[in-house]
């Protein structure tokens, strides 16, 4: 089994003299989410603001509002900036799966020492369908995931405020956030390998790739978890880096973010499809049932 360390070693190898056409593939596979975020935050919709008192609310003053004020205070903050916003995140949806799958088809090509072109990201569009499919299915999953750690949240904050204990209850309110963020983290890491199986095998069906995704990450979670947190010293290098270019100027300050999370993810997802690579040579045994119509 290989370190973190060698991983990461081995995406710097591939990505290297290659940084620029890789980046660019990042750009342009990441374009739709980025701007969806651009208008998003400059419509400064108060959305946030309300779901972070009601949240602020129930962890530090103990007080659980009822869902139907939560709705009510929603409701009156949606604008037509929000409705902009909402037509750019759907176009997003439809756009980001298939963009991503060919991203990753670029990332492979590199890990594998092939031939990788900034057309690579446009590779999948023919399974466009698939990749909406595939892609919404994981994520209702893994919502499903969420959704269980916040009913087992809220579950444990109220018997926490039964108590009437301040401490019992903050208590039961942190032990409710790790379940939260352990169930959520966990379903993330299972069919983490999902999009990578469909951008490599483009003949294999929505719920098939879900599957093997779950088989092969079986008793490797820890090891996915541990190679994505070791990039966390690159991520608070990024942020000390846009807080400095912040201080120059705001426009600044954004372009060295973007350039940072363009970066940073690129080395991930490479990393990461390097882990991809020795999960599938660990399970070369699994078959992969491909119609004969679609071998030929």
């Amino acid at each position: 089994m290989k370190t973190n360390y060698e991983y990461r070693a081995d995406a710097r190898a591939a990505l290297k003299g290659k940084w620029g056409p890789a980046i660019l593939v990042t750009l342009l596979a990441s374009l739709p989410s980025l701007i969806a975020q651009a208008v998003d935050s400059s419509l400064n919709s108060p959305m946030a603001d309300v779901i972070y008192r009601y949240l602020y609310a129930a962890y530090y003053q103990n007080t659980v509002y009822e869902l139907a004020d939560l709705v009510k205070a929603l409701s009156s903050t949606v604008t037509t900036g929000t409705y902009v916003a909402a037509g750019l995140a759907v176009a997003a949806f439809v756009l980001l799966p298939f963009l991503n799958l060919g991203f990753l088809h670029h990332t492979l090509h590199l890990m594998r020492g092939e031939s990788a072109e900034v057309g690579d990201v446009l590779s999948r569009r023919h399974i466009i369908g698939k990749a909406i499919g595939e892609s919404l299915l994981k994520w209702l999953i893994i919502l499903g995931w969420g959704l269980l750690g916040v009913a087992g949240m809220y579950g444990l904050l109220t018997l926490g405020l039964m108590t009437q204990n301040t401490y019992i209850a903050e208590l039961m309110g942190f032990a409710g956030s790790v379940l939260y963020f352990f169930l959520l983290f966990r379903a993330v890491l299972t069919y983490f390998l999902a999009d990578y199986l469909m951008a490599d095998r483009p003949e294999t069906g929505v719920v098939e790739s879900l599957r093997r995704s779950r088989t092969m990450m079986t008793g490797s979670r820890s090891r996915l978890g541990g190679l994505l947190f070791s990039f966390i010293g690159w991520s608070i290098l990024c942020m000390a880096a846009t807080a400095a270019a912040d201080m120059i100027s705001v426009f600044v300050g954004t372009m060295v973010s973007m350039l940072g999370q363009l970066v940073l993810n690129l080395y991930v997802i490479t990393t990461a499809s390097g882990f991809y690579l020795e999960m599938t040579r660990k399970n070369e045994g699994m078959e992969f049932e491909v119609s004969k119509e679609k071998q030929l």
